[in-house]
This record gives C-alpha cells, structure tokens and sequence, in this order.
C-alpha cells in the first residue's frame, strides 16, 4: 500500500515551524520565480 502513503500529505514534522514564516514565504518566492522563468522560455520557445 505504498501508493496510499504517497498520496497522503507530508506529516507536520517535514513542514516548517510556524514561528519561521520566512522560509515558506522564500520557498514561495522561489516557486513564483521558477514558474515566470517557465512561462517566459516557454514564450520565446513558442515565438521563435
């Protein structure tokens, strides 16, 4: 049943503390960048 397990969410030990709000808000900043840089290659890709 290991295909139960991965569906099931991250246990509360591997989410970040919620007195460290900084670290979601840099995991999301990150996350923001990486899907313009995305949106953007996939842009020129298409342009070119």
């Amino acid at each position: 049943h290991s295909w139960l397990r991965r569906r099931l969410p991250k246990p509360p030990s591997d989410a970040p503390p919620a007195n460290r709000p900084s670290a979601v808000l840099r995991h999301h900043h990150l996350v923001t960048v990486q899907q313009q840089q995305n949106m953007s290659n996939g842009d020129t890709s298409v342009a070119g």
